[in-house]
């Protein structure tokens, strides 16, 4: 787990909001944190991993993907869950309804 999926693992949790860490999807995709009843996934993304062009390309694809298969994501950077965790969390909120 990375320092920012803590981060937004520890907000989730003090927020009361259930979900389900590292879900895996049969297409092979591992969803950060997926909250199954609303099918809304919630992805952390480190500049390591997704700050490359070829890694926002990569997550377009994955978005488009979940769309597909009935999923909204959401999707914080680093910086928003390090610097902005409580617009992060209001925002899922505003989704849970």
């Amino acid at each position: 787990m990375t320092n920012i999926e803590a981060l937004m693992k520890e907000v989730l949790d003090k927020q009361g909001i259930s979900y389900v860490q590292e879900y895996p999807l049969r297409s092979g995709f591992i969803i950060d944190f997926a909250i199954l009843d609303k099918r809304i996934a919630i992805e952390c993304d480190g500049e390591k991993w997704h700050g490359s062009k070829k890694a926002r390309k990569r997550d377009a694809f994955r978005d488009w993907f979940l769309k597909r298969a009935g999923w909204k994501t959401l999707r914080f950077s680093g910086n928003e869950i390090e610097n902005n965790i409580e617009w992060c969390i209001n925002t899922i909120k505003m989704v849970l309804g």
